[in-house]
């Protein structure tokens, strides 16, 4: 894999999100649907606020959680982002450091464009055999 390469040669682009006031009942269906595991976040000027995992909507629902919650409640608040142009040895590191699953992909004005997860990089090594 060719760890000089950016991250928007390899990340996703087809962003989900949802706004912080979303309702639970909205877009729980969207991590079967879409086949996804996050969802970002967004605030009323539709900048990043947060991510929502499909574990902390799966733990949700086996405690009964009341279906008016809004994602803003389930989301993990100011992620860590990174610029599209990032190297992908930096962000390699990030994860392994982190462990983190899922990485909002930010522009250089800090505009959301993407997403990016360790099966992104996975995928990089099998191509590169």
């Amino acid at each position: 894999m060719e760890l000089q390469k950016s991250v928007k040669d390899i990340m996703s682009t087809e962003i989900i999100s949802v706004d912080e006031n979303t309702l639970i009942e909205e877009f729980k269906p969207y991590f079967s649907r879409r086949n996804i595991h996050h969802i970002l976040v967004t605030d009323k000027n539709d900048e990043l606020s947060g991510i929502i995992s499909s574990q902390d909507v799966a733990r949700s629902s086996n405690l009964g959680v009341d279906n008016k919650l809004r994602a803003k409640h389930f989301m993990v608040g100011m992620p860590l982002s990174v610029n599209q142009n990032a190297k992908l040895d930096y962000v390699l590191d990030v994860f392994l450091d982190n462990l983190y699953r899922a990485l909002p992909v930010i522009d250089d004005d800090a505009k959301l464009v993407g997403i990016i997860t360790p099966y992104d990089l996975l995928l990089q090594i099998r191509k590169g055999k």
